[in-house]
C-alpha cells in the first residue's frame, strides 16, 4: 500500500471515529434527555421566581454515580432575594450556585435561604454560602432542626425499606444560632419565623410572599414553599419529575424513611392554590396543578 493510499485509509478511519463519538453524544442525549449542560445564571420561570440547575453526581449509597438533576430556586422582593434551597456539596457545585447568585443579587441583596430540608443535595453548598453572605439567616421547620444542628442522623431513622440510605450532612459549624430562623407547625407565612430563643429575623420578610407547608416522610422537618404572586409551588422533594420522557413519582424510598407518610404529603400539598409546581429533581418547566392531582389519584392511599 502506497503512502497516498495509507493516508486516505488513515483519514477514512479519523472521520469514521469523529462520526461514532458525534453518533454516540447525540444518542446519548436523546436517551437521556439531559441537556449537555445548564446555564449558570438563574432563568426566569414565574414572576419574580427564577430557577438555576445542574447535573450532581451521586456520590455514595445505592445510587453512587448516578447523575440528577438538582435545582435551586431565588424569588425576589423588590430588592430583596431569598434563595430556597443551596444545592449539592462539592466545590464546583458551590461555585455554580456563587456565580448564578453573584449576578441574579448584584443589585439587590440576599436575605434569606429557606430549605426545603437537610439532606446533602439540598444544603451542600450552605457552609460557603454562608461564609460569602454573612449577613444571611438560614430558614428551616423545627422538626429539621435536630439533623441540620448535629443532634441527629437521618440514618438512625426508622425507616419502611431496608435499603434506606439517607444520612447527616454537618452543616452545623455553619449554622451558629444567629443565623437560624424556624417555622413551627403545619403551614404559615414564613413572616411569622423566629429564632431558636424567639428572636426577630434581621431582615422581616413582607407577609403574604411566601408562605410554608409541612410535608414529611421524606424527612422529618420538609417543607414546600407557596409563592403566592406567581401562584408557585417551591415543591422540594415532595415529589420528582425525571425519567425520558419525564414523569411525576414519589421520592425515591432508598432516601424517604415513611413513605406512606410522604404519600399522604403529597396529596395534601397537591391541594393547595396553585398554578404550577416546581420540584427539586425535574427536567420540565414544572407540572400543572392538575397534572400533580392526577398523580396523586392515582395513589392507592387509604387516607
Amino acid at each position: 500500500m502506497d503512502s497516498k493510499v495509507s493516508a486516505a485509509v488513515a483519514l477514512l478511519v479519523t472521520l469514521l471515529a469523529i462520526g461514532a463519538s458525534f453518533h454516540s453524544e447525540t444518542l446519548r442525549a436523546k436517551l437521556t434527555g439531559r441537556p449537555d449542560s445548564y446555564p449558570v445564571d438563574f432563568q426566569h420561570v414565574a414572576e419574580s421566581l427564577y430557577r438555576q440547575g445542574f447535573l450532581w453526581k451521586i456520590p455514595g449509597g445505592p445510587r453512587r454515580g448516578i447523575l440528577v438533576d438538582v435545582h435551586v430556586f431565588l424569588v425576589k422582593i423588590g430588592q430583596d432575594y431569598i434563595l430556597v434551597d443551596v444545592g449539592a456539596p462539592g466545590e464546583e457545585y458551590e461555585q455554580i450556585v456563587s456565580a448564578g447568585l453573584q449576578e441574579a443579587v448584584k443589585d439587590g441583596e440576599l436575605r434569606w435561604v429557606i430549605l426545603t430540608h437537610g439532606h446533602i443535595d439540598h444544603v451542600g453548598a450552605l457552609e460557603a454560602l454562608v461564609k460569602e453572605y454573612p449577613k444571611v439567616q438560614v430558614l428551616f421547620h423545627e422538626a429539621e432542626a435536630p439533623f441540620l444542628t448535629g443532634n441527629a442522623d437521618y440514618k438512625d431513622i426508622p425507616a419502611d425499606d431496608p435499603k434506606y440510605a439517607a444520612s447527616r450532612f454537618d452543616v452545623s459549624s455553619a449554622l451558629p444560632a444567629s443565623r437560624v430562623l424556624l417555622v413551627r407547625g403545619t403551614n404559615g407565612d414564613i413572616a411569622d419565623a423566629k429564632g431558636p430563643s424567639g428572636q426577630k429575623p434581621a431582615w422581616p420578610s413582607p407577609r403574604g410572599i411566601i408562605t410554608f407547608h409541612h410535608g414529611p416522610g421524606h424527612a422529618p422537618g420538609h417543607v414546600s414553599y407557596l409563592h403566592i404572586p406567581s401562584g408557585s409551588l417551591v415543591a422540594g422533594d415532595v415529589f420528582g419529575n425525571l425519567g425520558n420522557p419525564p414523569k411525576i413519582t414519589l421520592p425515591p424510598s432508598v432516601y424517604t424513611p415513611n413513605v406512606t407518610e410522604a404519600r399522604l404529603s403529597l396529596v395534601r400539598i397537591a391541594e393547595l392554590d396553585f398554578l404550577k409546581a416546581f420540584c427539586a429533581h425535574d427536567r420540565l418547566e414544572g407540572v400543572t396543578k392538575n397534572d400533580l392531582q392526577q398523580f396523586t389519584q392515582s395513589l392507592d392511599i387509604d387516607q
